[in-house]
């Protein structure tokens, strides 16, 4: 369960646990309800992930050992159906680089409790950029 306590703003930066987001790049603050696309859009890239390197390495070894290790790889991958979450506290940050204008998961949560947590957060964010 998140608390106060896992957020810090100081002079510079906001800070969750050990994260730290300068103050300067951030644009604006969000809590996002997920949607269900949201969430199969994560799971799917986790699925990716896992099984990706290893069908590539099964490729080139061609061993029945690397291919039973891909197929468990690839089912650890859908086990991230399980994670999914219906609140984000999420970040604009405007990157230094080429990259421009990005919106950033901070953390994801279940919670209602959570929810009202990162929300106060998001009033907090505000005020400082509008004071």
């Amino acid at each position: 369960m998140l608390k106060d306590e896992d957020f810090k703003i100081d002079h510079e930066f906001f800070h969750f646990r050990k994260d730290q987001y300068a103050l300067w790049k951030i644009k604006d603050a969000r809590v996002k309800e997920l949607s269900l696309l949201d969430n199969l859009l994560y799971i799917f890239f986790w699925i990716w992930i896992f099984s990706g390197g290893v069908w590539l390495a099964y490729s080139q070894f061609q061993n029945k050992g690397v291919l039973g290790l891909a197929l468990v790889l690839t089912g650890l991958g859908a086990f991230s159906i399980f994670k999914r979450a219906k609140y984000s506290l999420q970040l604009e940050i405007n990157h230094a680089d080429t990259t421009g204008v990005q919106w950033v998961n901070v953390k994801k949560t279940n919670k209602e409790a959570d929810r009202l947590v990162l929300e106060k957060q998001v009033m907090v964010i505000k005020e400082l950029k509008t004071g």
